[in-house]
Order: structure tokens, then C-alpha cells, then sequence
């Protein structure tokens, strides 16, 4: 298993006790997320959602065992961005490139209640100049 290193530039935007990164599945970068009422986790590959559990509940995601961890590789379960397709197209990744791409984060943010916010924004794609502009806000 390939562990990446997480850059200052990332580590920049934890915050202590609410959001830290850390090398999740398959050595990939992953964000864990902790609020007052529940806890997160989302991989910088495909800006995908792969857990959410309330405090003191089972997880309301299913991951799939068949899911791979690699780079340019779609993650299966939870909650994935199907961009700028759905199914698939001739030459192309199923659900769209924005799936299989490491997606940059852009900001992080904590409120006095906890709640925490983070922004990603879909990289520079050679060819894709179209959606450079893409952003996910997640709260």
C-alpha cells in the first residue's frame, strides 16, 4: 500500500479536534470530520463522502467491499460527485472525470457550535478547461 504525504499546505487547514488529515484507505489522503453531534470522512480522490455516523448510531453510509483506494480510480459507496455525467460515455470515465481526480481543499471552517465546513475545488484538468471553476461545499 503507497502512503502519501500530506503537505503543509493541507495540514493548514485543520482544525484541532474538529478536523484533521490523516492517510486513509489504500494510503490516500482522507479528511476526518468531528462535530459536536456527529463524525465525517471524506478522500481527497473524487472529493468523495465515504462515512457520516451521528454520535452514538450505526453509519448511515455503505461502502462497498469491492471499492478500490488508488488514484484515478472511482471509489464505490457513500456519497460520490457524478460529474459532469451520468452513466457512461465512449472514451470517458463512467460518471465523469470530476470522480477520479484528486479534488484540492480550498477551506475550512468552525463555528462556535461546532459545525464545521469545508470547500474543495475541482483541480486543473489538461482538456477540461470548461469546469475549472467547479466547487463543493460541504456543512
Amino acid at each position: 500500500m503507497a502512503s502519501y504525504s500530506i503537505s503543509g499546505q493541507l495540514r493548514k487547514h485543520e482544525i484541532p479536534g474538529r478536523v484533521t488529515l490523516v492517510n486513509g484507505n489504500g494510503g490516500l489522503p482522507k479528511i476526518n470530520i468531528t462535530t459536536k453531534a456527529s463524525t465525517a470522512e471524506i478522500y481527497l480522490n473524487g472529493a468523495h463522502v465515504t462515512g457520516f455516523q451521528k454520535n452514538g448510531e450505526p453509519p448511515l453510509l455503505f461502502m462497498s467491499a469491492k471499492s478500490w483506494f488508488a488514484p484515478g480510480k472511482p471509489i464505490r459507496g457513500g456519497v460520490p460527485i457524478c460529474f459532469p455525467w451520468f452513466g457512461n460515455r465512449d472514451g470517458e470515465p463512467s460518471h465523469g472525470f470530476a470522480r477520479i481526480v484528486e479534488w484540492q481543499l480550498v477551506k475550512t471552517a468552525a463555528a462556535p457550535d461546532r459545525a464545521v465546513t469545508l470547500t474543495f475545488a475541482l483541480p486543473q484538468i489538461p482538456g477540461r478547461d470548461d469546469w475549472k471553476n467547479l466547487r463543493r461545499n460541504l456543512s
